[in-house]
C-alpha cells in the first residue's frame, strides 16, 4: 500500500470524531463564554432546550410524541419530583407490598429500608406488588434483588406481581426474571405460595 494513501486515509478518519467533538462544544456553549450551562432546575434547561430546539421540552414533546431518538416515555416530565409509595398488608405470614410511583435512584435507598422495616422473621414470603410503577431504574433492580437476597437469609421467599408491561422488559432485557419468580395477579402469586 501507497505509504502517502494510508497516511491521508488515517487523517480522515481521525477528522470525523474531532469535528463531532468540536460541534458539540459549540452547541453546549453558553451565551456568554465563561458563564457555565445550568442545569440544577427545570428552568434553566428549559432556557437551553428552547434556545437550542426552539421550543420547550413539553411543546416539543406535544409535537413529536417523543424526544429525539427516543420513544415516547410514560413519565411526564423528567424534571418532575420522582415519587415512590409503599403501602403493606398482610395475608396470614405473607407480607403484601404494593409499591407506585418510580423506584430510581433517587427513591431506593426509602424504599429498601421500608421493605425490609415491614417485613417480619415470621412472614415466610414478600409480595412485591410493581403494578403500580411507572418506571424502574437499574438501580431500583438491584435493590429489589439484594431486598431478595436478605429474604433468603432469613428463609422468607420474595414472589413479584402485576408488572407493567414497561417494567416487565426491564426485568427481561436485564435477566432478572430468572432469578426472581413473577406472576400477574396479586391472586396468583398468593395462590402459587400457598400449593
Amino acid at each position: 500500500p501507497d505509504p502517502q494513501w494510508t497516511r491521508t486515509l488515517r487523517g480522515r478518519w481521525l477528522a470525523v470524531p474531532i469535528l463531532a467533538v468540536l460541534l458539540l462544544c459549540l452547541a453546549l456553549l453558553p451565551p456568554r463564554l465563561g458563564q457555565p450551562v445550568d442545569f440544577s432546575s427545570q428552568a434553566h434547561f428549559t432556557t437551553w432546550f428552547k434556545r437550542f430546539v426552539g421550543t420547550t421540552p413539553g411543546e416539543y414533546r406535544s409535537i413529536s410524541g417523543a424526544m429525539p431518538g427516543r420513544a415516547a416515555s410514560p413519565r411526564e416530565d423528567a424534571w418532575d419530583s420522582k415519587t415512590m409509595d409503599l403501602t403493606t398488608e398482610r395475608h396470614g405470614d405473607v407480607l403484601s407490598i404494593n409499591v407506585s410511583g418510580q423506584i430510581d435512584k433517587t427513591t431506593t435507598s426509602a424504599f429498601g429500608e421500608a421493605v425490609r422495616d415491614a417485613t417480619k422473621e415470621t412472614d415466610r414470603a414478600a409480595i412485591l406488588d410493581l403494578g403500580e410503577v411507572t418506571f424502574i431504574s437499574n438501580w431500583g433492580l438491584r435493590t429489589i434483588l439484594l431486598i431478595a437476597r436478605d429474604l433468603q437469609r432469613e428463609d422468607t421467599k420474595l414472589v413479584l406481581c402485576a408488572l407493567s408491561a414497561r417494567v416487565r422488559e426491564k426485568f427481561r432485557v436485564t435477566g432478572f426474571e430468572r432469578f426472581l419468580p413473577i406472576h400477574e395477579s396479586k391472586a396468583e402469586a398468593l395462590a402459587s405460595l400457598y400449593c
